[in-house]
């Protein structure tokens, strides 16, 4: 995984980091935005030079392919990921009070999204999520080598969001500023193009073009707890499926995370 900084210089000698290092692109000046751009504009040349893009479906973990129109990812299409909770909507509740909802659980299903991508050789990006962990990434089984983090992207993360999408197989954003319909409209087109996934979890308002595929994270239970006792155990959610290419939707019930930690099928 790579937490790219804007306080350490490149070198002259451009080279892959070997450690985690975080941008701060929101309270970068212009000289530590710019040396960020080329930074994450190196990695996704990197990236992109190492990996095949030839086929036209990118394969997600087993329990999330019928999630999916095709039974994947398709290349150059435009998911959302929406949470129930999100923007001002009331948390969700899980079972004896447990902390669950939604939009907690948006970011779960982001991350499950990515699992079997990178596992299989793909690289992956994610942009405006700072409180996005590398235990939980691992443990929804992201293989975090080719992980690429870019915790607080500030007003920049369509410049930075458009970088990577020129070479990264998948790009997950949260916009950091309400984004405009030419944005939107531009920043799908260029996925379209340069053929990677464009994963959008929206933040302060919602996504203003129809998607390919919507997902929408519901209600949630946590097991595990009873009368206010025990631990925490797996949490069982709903997910529901729209968008243009998506038919006439469906809804799916999986435990996320599950006993393991993982993403399993639910039993609804």
């Amino acid at each position: 995984m790579f937490d790219i900084d804007s306080g350490h210089r490149a070198p002259r000698t451009p080279r892959a980091p070997r450690t985690g290092r975080t941008l701060q692109a929101g309270r970068a000046d212009r000289t530590g935005a710019a040396e960020t751009g080329r930074s994450l504009a190196f990695l996704a040349e990197r990236a992109r030079a190492g990996v095949p893009s030839a086929a036209r479906l990118v394969p997600v973990v087993p329990a999330l392919g019928a999630l999916l129109p095709d039974g994947a990812l398709r290349r150059g299409q435009t998911v959302v990921v929406n949470g129930a909770g999100a923007r001002g909507a009331g948390q969700l509740g899980g079972a004896g009070g447990a902390p669950g909802g939604g939009a907690a659980g948006a970011v779960s299903l982001v991350l499950a999204l990515l699992a079997g991508p990178t596992t299989a050789g793909a690289w992956a990006a994610v942009l405006g999520v700072p409180g996005l962990g590398a235990i939980a990434a691992r443990d929804l089984g992201v293989h975090l080598p080719h992980l690429v983090l870019v915790p607080d992207p500030g007003h920049l993360w369509p410049e930075l969001a458009a970088t990577l999408i020129d070479g990264v197989d998948i790009v997950a954003v949260r916009p950091a500023t309400p984004p405009g319909p030419v944005v939107a409209r531009r920043m799908a087109a260029r996925a379209r193009d340069r053929r990677t996934v464009l994963i959008v979890l929206p933040g302060r308002s919602a996504w203003p073009e129809p998607p390919d595929v919507c997902l929408t994270v519901g209600p949630c239970r946590w097991e595990g707890i009873e009368a206010g006792a025990g631990h925490l155990g797996r949490r069982e959610v709903v997910v529901a499926t729209t968008g243009r290419r998506a038919g006439t939707g469906r809804r799916h019930t999986l435990w996320l995370p599950s006993s393991d930690g993982g993403v399993d099928p639910g039993e609804g």
